[in-house]
C-alpha cells in the first residue's frame, strides 16, 4: 500500500485541521459575540456570497442553519450585483462573505453593495486585513493559518467548523460543542493507506460522479471541484435524489462513482444507491464516517471503502461530513501523485483568484 507520510502541502494542510479547530474553539468567544449581534437584529434571512471551495463551505453553512435554526439562507450570485445591478431588498438580512483570501473584486463589491442597501455584512476570511474584511461591518476569522497549496483544504474545513460553532452557540447546544471537541481528535487519528485497488480504478478515471445528500451534498460539491483541480478528472456532484432524475443513465459497467455516507436520515438512501450502482457494474467508492455495520454491508456488496471514522470518537451527524471531507482531501493528494500530477500546483490555477 502507498506510504501515508505526508509528501505534499495539500496532505499536510488537510491534517492541520485539528490544530485549526482547536484554535477556533479556544477563541469561541468571538463567535459568541457575533451571534449576540446577529440575534439582536432579528434577521429575516441570511445571504452567502462566495466562490469555489468557500462557496461549498457556505453551502454547508446554509444547509446547517436552515436545518437547525430555521433561518432561510440563500447563495447570492455576485453577477446579480456586479453585472446586472439588481434592485435587491436586503434591509432585514445578514450577509456573509466567505473567502480564503478575501481578495476577489466581485465578492468585495457585492458585500459592499449589500451593506450599502441595509444588510448587516460579515466577512469570514482566512487572510487578515483583506479587502473583503475591510468592506464588511464585522469580521469572523477562519484562523486556519497559511495555506501553501493552491488546493484549499483547511480553510474550507475551517468555514464548516465555524458554521457548526455558530449554530451550537446560537442554540446553546452543549452536545454539539462536545462533538466539536471530539472532532479535534477525529482530525488527528492516523490516516490509513489508500488501497491499491482504489488508486488503480481512479488512477485511470476520466470522469466521475460524486454523490451526497443533505449536508454531505456540500461535501460532494467540494470533492468534485478538488478532483478537477488536483487530478484533472471531469467530476460532477449530485444529490442522491437528483442523480435519479436523468444523470444516472450514464452510470454503466466500470463507471467510477464516489458516495459520501454519513449518519442521518439520508444515510440509507446513499447506502442503497451505492449497492445498486455496484450491482450495475460501476466502480463505487464509499467515503464513510459512520457505524461499522454499515461498512460491512457495503463491503459485502463489493463497494470500495475509505473510512473516515477512527472507530472510537462518537459520531455526530452534523460533523461527520466534515471528517469525511478531510479524509477525501488526503486521498486526493495521493491520487494526484499516482496520476503523476502535483496537487499543490495544478496547471493554469492560482492561489488567489480574482473575478469581476
Amino acid at each position: 500500500m502507498p506510504n501515508t507520510h505526508p509528501t505534499t502541502h495539500m496532505h499536510r494542510e488537510a491534517l492541520q485541521a485539528s490544530d485549526m479547530l482547536k484554535g477556533q474553539l479556544a477563541n469561541i468567544k468571538h463567535t459568541s459575540a457575533l451571534v449576540d449581534v446577529i440575534k439582536a437584529l432579528h434577521p429575516s434571512s441570511f445571504i452567502t456570497v462566495a466562490r469555489g471551495s468557500s462557496d461549498h463551505a457556505a453551502h454547508y453553512f446554509a444547509y446547517l442553519v436552515m436545518q437547525e435554526l430555521g433561518i432561510l439562507t440563500v447563495s447570492l450570485p455576485p453577477s446579480l450585483v456586479t453585472l446586472h445591478h439588481a434592485p435587491l431588498k436586503v434591509s432585514s438580512s445578514v450577509a456573509f462573505g466567505f473567502s480564503q483570501s478575501g481578495a476577489s473584486p466581485d465578492l468585495v463589491d457585492t458585500l459592499t453593495h449589500l451593506g450599502e442597501h441595509g444588510a448587516q455584512t460579515i466577512a469570514c476570511v482566512n487572510q487578515a486585513n483583506s479587502a473583503l474584511e475591510q468592506a464588511a461591518h464585522l469580521s469572523w476569522a477562519i484562523d486556519a493559518g497559511q495555506e501553501l497549496s493552491v488546493a484549499a483544504t483547511k480553510s474550507c474545513l475551517g468555514i464548516m467548523t465555524l458554521a457548526a460553532q455558530f449554530v451550537a452557540v446560537w442554540r446553546d447546544d452543549q452536545q454539539m460543542l462536545e462533538a466539536l471537541l471530539s472532532l479535534v481528535d477525529q482530525f488527528t487519528h492516523p490516516v490509513q493507506s489508500v488501497p491499491n485497488r482504489v488508486l488503480d480504478v481512479f488512477g485511470m478515471a476520466k470522469r466521475v460522479f460524486v454523490i451526497g445528500r443533505g449536508l454531505s451534498h456540500s461535501i460532494a460539491l467540494e470533492a468534485a471541484l478538488k478532483m478537477k483541480e488536483t487530478c484533472a478528472i471531469q467530476s460532477e456532484a449530485f444529490s442522491v435524489a437528483e442523480v435519479r432524475h436523468g444523470p444516472m443513465r450514464l452510470i454503466e459497467a466500470n463507471y467510477p462513482v464516489v458516495v459520501f455516507i454519513t449518519p442521518g436520515p439520508e444515510q440509507q438512501q446513499l447506502i442503497d444507491f451505492s449497492i445498486e450502482m455496484r450491482a450495475r457494474g460501476a466502480h463505487v467508492l464509499a467515503v464513510c464516517a459512520t457505524e461499522t455495520h454499515v461498512l460491512d454491508s457495503l463491503v459485502r456488496a463489493g463497494v470500495m471503502i475509505l473510512d473516515a471514522h477512527d472507530g472510537k470518537t462518537p459520531l455526530c451527524s452534523t460533523l461527520a461530513p466534515i471528517a469525511a471531507l478531510q479524509r477525501f482531501y488526503v486521498f486526493l493528494s495521493e491520487l494526484a501523485l499516482h496520476r503523476d500530477m502535483d496537487p499543490d500546483r495544478p496547471l493554469y490555477l492560482n492561489k488567489v483568484t480574482q473575478t469581476h
